[in-house]
């Protein structure tokens, strides 16, 4: 499965699987936490995820 990187900061990667499938990744202390995986169905959505501070 491909998954390209849409967005990165030092929080959050989020990457779209397909059109219709986005993964908000959590990166703690520089590395990537599997447990913590979110999806969403929209880049708006995960953006909006990454933006807010309701975690």
């Amino acid at each position: 499965m491909t998954k390209t990187e849409q967005f990165r900061n030092d929080e959050y990667v989020v990457r779209e699987i397909h059109s219709e499938s986005f993964l908000v990744e959590t990166i703690i202390n520089d590395e990537i936490d599997d447990n913590k995986d979110r999806y969403f169905s929209t880049l708006d959505q995960a953006m909006d995820f990454v933006s807010s501070d309701n975690i």
